[in-house]
């Protein structure tokens, strides 16, 4: 009996495997491509629908890639080491064979061409005549797209965004493609092929949660942006006449709620950064009395540093962003939120954690306060989400993920380090509190591989937290 494997489960545990390895916001998303592209390459080639086997083959693959961007880092193409040297005195391969070029990887560019090998069997020679051997991949990507929807299917281009729905992708032989590539999202595929020649508005149906998460976001951007160029929005003093109405009228209402808190100022902030609350609409004295002000000023404070709304993200994806980087009393107080701090005793943890209760959890942010009453069990608290929920690693396997690394990168260091606690730097003491009489100090003190190889300098070069 075939089984079929169940994509959409394997891209949540993606996550967390990708967490574990790194805690650098931007490079997860980077090392969950990197897994689908393996899951897709290994079931299609070995024919394997283990997902116990196709997971492990992806953290492999992602740890690879680690060691390959470290290995960069220390040897510049300009140093020691050249991409046409032989890779040792037995092997007289190049690292560029190795590797391929440095615009490309060379598992996509595999999967690309044996795509078109499939297509040209099915739909014959012709199908690739427009396709040039040497176009970067993401350029051979959207010709696929555009050969299949106007060489074999013939679909007039006005009807390209309702007709090329997912199941035309389906019936061309496209699904694992679109998977892989465009997450499943025919809108997402059309847009990258023909690139400036469609808006989403042309589309009878967007994707799922098309405004949900930081992707969500991305899209939000883009049709910021869209909205601002068809109607002329050039300068902050064009602002000025531009209400909730208007995004409303344009099929934006949604966008503005999920990621704007239903507002435009801070809508219209992501184009024109130096714009201000009061260049927008007239506004009171105490502003920031409402609650809802007090969300949008910090949902705007989060975004000019660089992160995506948290609205719609869950208490993991917030941590991810790692606001306790860079929200303090001072940086608050330098973008103007002085006042913001004042009804809640000038602590950014009962600031936040009032306005996003969803979001921030004891330890998402630098705060003493939270450790006062009971350390030792918000200590053990804190570990059972560390391990349970944002890292998701299986109880058994534990001591072999907990070392004290894991508890400096990813900012659970004082939990070690606490003298309340009293672990004096023992990851297993501190594993211990969070999960009693379950591990023996031995399954912590024998030598484990070195999973977790991001930021090896952290010790030395990251301020010590001050959580507790």
């Amino acid at each position: 009996m075939t089984t079929t494997l169940n994509f959409e489960v394997l891209d949540k545990k993606l996550r967390p495997i990708a967490r574990r390895l790194t805690s650098s916001y931007d490079l997860i998303e980077d090392l969950i491509q990197i897994g689908k592209i393996t899951i897709w390459e290994v079931s299609q080639e070995k024919q394997i629908t283990s997902p116990n086997y196709l997971l492990k083959a992806a953290q492999f693959s992602m740890i690879n890639q680690l060691k390959h961007d470290s290995a960069k880092k220390r040897r510049p193409e300009n140093g020691f080491v050249s991409l046409q040297s032989p890779l040792s005195e037995e092997d007289s391969r190049t690292l560029e064979d190795k590797i391929g070029k440095e615009d490309e990887k060379p598992i996509e560019k595999d999967l690309t061409q044996t795509l078109i090998d499939k297509l040209r069997e099915r739909y014959g020679k012709f199908f690739v005549n427009r396709i040039a051997k040497d176009d970067p991949i993401h350029h051979t990507r959207k010709r696929i797209i555009r050969a299949v929807i106007e060489d074999v299917a013939k679909i007039p281009f006005d009807e390209i965004p309702h007709r090329a729905d997912y199941q035309f992708f389906v019936n061309h032989g496209l699904a694992n493609f679109l998977w892989v590539f465009y997450e499943n999202s025919p809108y997402k595929a059309i847009m990258a092929a023909y690139k400036g020649e469609f808006v989403s508005f042309d589309f009878k149906k967007r994707p799922q949660r098309f405004w949900q998460g930081k992707k969500g976001y991305r899209n939000a951007l883009d049709a910021i942006a869209w909205f601002c160029k068809k109607r002329n929005i050039n300068s902050v003093k064009d602002c000025r006449t531009i209400g909730y109405n208007d995004f409303r009228d344009d099929s934006l209402g949604a966008c503005l709620h999920i990621h704007f808190n239903d507002s435009h100022y801070l809508a219209l902030k992501t184009q024109f950064p130096e714009l201000k609350p009061w260049q927008t609409r007239t506004t009171t004295k105490r502003y920031f009395d409402p609650i809802d002000h007090r969300i949008e000023a910090l949902l705007s404070f989060i975004m000019d540093n660089n992160r995506p709304s948290i609205i719609s993200l869950n208490s993991e994806e917030t941590y991810e962003l790692g606001l306790r980087t860079f929200v303090s009393k001072d940086t608050l107080c330098n973008y103007g939120l002085r006042s913001l701090l004042v009804p809640y005793d000038n602590s950014c943890y009962r600031l936040f954690s009032h306005l996003f209760q969803n979001q921030i959890l004891p330890w998402t942010l630098e705060s003493k306060i939270v450790w006062r009453e009971d350390p030792e069990e918000t200590a053990a608290n804190a570990v059972r989400w560390l391990f349970d929920d944002y890292l998701q690693i299986p109880i058994p396997e534990i001591p072999f993920y907990a070392t004290n690394d894991l508890f400096w990168n990813l900012g659970f260091s004082g939990i070690l380090t606490n003298r309340r606690l009293g672990f004096n730097s023992s990851n297993y003491e501190a594993v211990n509190n969070a999960y009693p009489n379950t591990f023996s100090p031995s399954e912590f003190t024998r030598t484990s591989p070195k999973i977790y190889i991001q930021h090896k300098n952290l010790r030395k070069t990251h301020k010590k937290t001050e959580s507790i």
